[in-house]
This record gives C-alpha cells, structure tokens and sequence, in this order.
C-alpha cells in the first residue's frame, strides 16, 4: 500500500490523506543554442507563430502548460507532440523547435536558452500526499520531512530562477 506520495496539479479530496503544499512548478519555453543562433528566439507568445512548436499528447496536453500551448501557439508550425516530459527535453535539446519545460528542468540545463520565462497561468503546485496515519510510521515521517527540506530548497527553482535571458 501506497502511504505517500508526491503530486503536481489538483490535490486529491479524500478524508483518509493529508495535503500539504510545497511549491509552485513555473514552466517556460525554451529552445536549444543552436536553434537560437539559427532561427532566433521567440520573446512574447506572440512571436511563436514564427517558429516549430513541440507541443503536448495525452495527460500533459490537459495539463495547465498543454492548455497555454493550444492557446498561445494555435498559429505555429507543429514540431511534433510528446507525452513525456524526457522525450520532450530531448526534442528541445536537439533544436527541432520550441518547447514548454518546468522551469526546475528547463533552467538547469546551460545548453538551453529561456525564451518566455512566465507562461502565465501555466504553474502547477507540488504537493505531499500521505496516508492519514503514515506519519505514525517513524520511516515514512523521516522519509516526508526529508521531502519537505528538500522542496523547500529548491522553491526558488521550482518558480523559476533568477537565470537571465540569454
């Protein structure tokens, strides 16, 4: 049985389990070095008409960013979909268009350069899931607070960090 866990989005309404909030996950459109060097950068979400957007599939396309894509780059050229966040990066990476990341994943790599930096609407909170009487369980309740120390060092980054435009 599941005593934890760790969810992005909607926390779930059940009596049996405690919610807490632990960051807000920013996500932003990104591109790769040579994509910029080559093509340019989209600065505003009007100027994704101009270029390939990699858009979403499946769960990530119901999600807040795949709802921001379909409605601020209904009039770009289709780079391709992915449901998974890895290929996603991967397809980013290798500068066949634009694309959305969390700001978490998308900031940490040097090779990627942050286009629009605030997809407005588009953040999801990270929240911690347990079972009411998990924190009874002296592993699961060291495991949480570790958690909890963790996310809450990276908040910053969640939110998007301070890395400038390049």
């Amino acid at each position: 049985m599941v005593r934890g866990s760790l969810r992005v989005g909607t926390p779930p309404e059940d009596g049996d389990l405690v919610v807490r909030s632990l960051a807000e996950a920013a996500w932003g459109i990104y591109c790769s070095a040579e994509y910029a060097e080559a093509h340019g950068m989209p600065i505003d979400p009007q100027q994704l008409s101009n270029h390939p957007l990699l858009g979403f599939e499946g769960f990530l396309a119901d999600a807040p960013a795949g709802q921001w894509i379909r409605e601020h780059g209904a009039k770009s050229l289709p780079a391709g979909q992915s449901n998974n966040l890895v290929n996603h990066l991967q397809a980013v990476k290798a500068g066949i268009g634009v694309g959305a990341l969390p700001r978490i994943e998308g900031d940490s790599h040097l090779d990627l350069r942050i286009c629009i930096p605030d997809m407005t609407g588009a953040s999801q909170t990270v929240w911690l899931v347990m079972r009411r009487d998990a924190r009874k369980d002296k592993a699961v309740s060291e495991l949480a607070d570790l958690v909890i120390a963790r996310v809450s060092a990276l908040k910053r980054q969640f939110a998007g960090s301070p890395r400038s435009k390049h």
